[in-house]
């Protein structure tokens, strides 16, 4: 179930999806562990849409990334998704995002 977005209360929807995003980012730092391939790609991605303002796509993403969804076939052969960034980059990006 994805959250109900109204057009009016786009500050609200921006600040409970970051938290939602920090929460992730803070429960994967306290078990002490490295991103995997596919939360990596569905943060990047959750990142994409924040900046774009594309809100349904962001919670999309966040959901995506809570159940360890596979990466979507177009993706998962480009060597770009094999890259995986750490919690600290993801961070710094939402910094600049929110900028």
């Amino acid at each position: 179930m994805g959250m109900t977005i109204e057009p009016d209360d786009f500050r609200g929807t921006l600040l409970e999806l970051v938290r939602r995003f920090e929460r992730l980012l803070n429960a994967i730092d306290s078990h002490k562990r490295p991103l995997n391939r596919r939360e990596s790609f569905h943060f990047q991605d959750f990142l994409e849409f924040l900046k774009t303002e594309r809100w349904q796509e962001a919670d999309g993403a966040l959901r995506r990334a809570e159940q360890l969804a596979p990466i979507p076939a177009q993706f998962s052969d480009l060597e770009a998704t094999n890259v995986v960034v750490t919690t600290a980059e993801l961070r710094e990006r939402l910094a600049k995002a929110m900028k």
